[in-house]
């Protein structure tokens, strides 16, 4: 009797009859509505539990109905371990279920309440990991918490341009005066560094 997690691309309107279908052969079967944060397409997740038939022919049986379900487009099954985080992941923490067979109202409320918003991942770009090494190579060569002025940045910064390369050898090229430019015009900028008044490239 194999459990499985089930996405349709269709709206719970559209598929209802095959949820009922399938609810016919479980044991418990919940079915939730989504709607595509990038895609914008609503679909239904279900989770099935003791079913009397695998996934074949639980496919076969919604292609009975005329609803489109070939392929992972349209419908996608993968076996459930019967963990209830996939019920939370289904409620999103404010979703009621569409279809409910054989589950107590107070479960699918704990399930529910269990949801933590997920944070968002920014990945760092190049400029980020830039910005990390420069500080991580000025940790190593003043006391924390100290500010550098203009003309210490200066020499710390060409020096650490210089030594940042992804050739054979150190060079001075367009790509390295303009990170030496952005780390400079940032570090003035973020600890708002006097700049000296024959220094008339660095104001802003």
């Amino acid at each position: 009797m194999p459990d499985y997690m089930v996405r349709l691309t269709h709206s719970y309107e559209v598929a209802q009859r095959v949820v009922g279908l399938w609810a016919m052969r479980c044991d418990k079967l919940l079915a939730y509505e989504h709607v595509g944060s990038k895609t914008g397409k609503v679909h239904i997740h279900l989770s099935l539990l003791g079913t009397n038939v695998d996934k074949k022919q639980l496919r076969n049986i919604a292609n009975e109905t005329k609803l489109p379900v070939s392929g992972n487009e349209w419908c996608s099954f993968k076996a459930w371990d019967r963990k209830d985080e996939y019920i939370t992941y289904m409620s999103k923490g404010q979703l009621d279920p569409k279809y409910n067979k054989g589950y107590a109202e107070e479960f699918i409320k704990q399930c529910k309440d269990k949801w933590v918003e997920p944070h968002t991942y920014v990945k760092a770009d190049t400029t980020d990991n830039y910005l990390g090494k420069f500080d991580n190579f000025l940790f190593e060569k003043i006391p924390a918490g100290e500010i550098l002025d203009f003309y210490r940045l200066r020499t710390f910064t060409k020096q650490f341009c210089f030594s940042n390369h992804q050739g054979t050898r150190p060079r001075w090229d367009i790509k390295t005066i303009n990170m030496y430019k952005m780390l400079m015009n940032t570090y003035i900028y973020q600890n708002n560094v006097k700049i000296p008044d024959d220094e008339k490239k660095w104001k802003w």
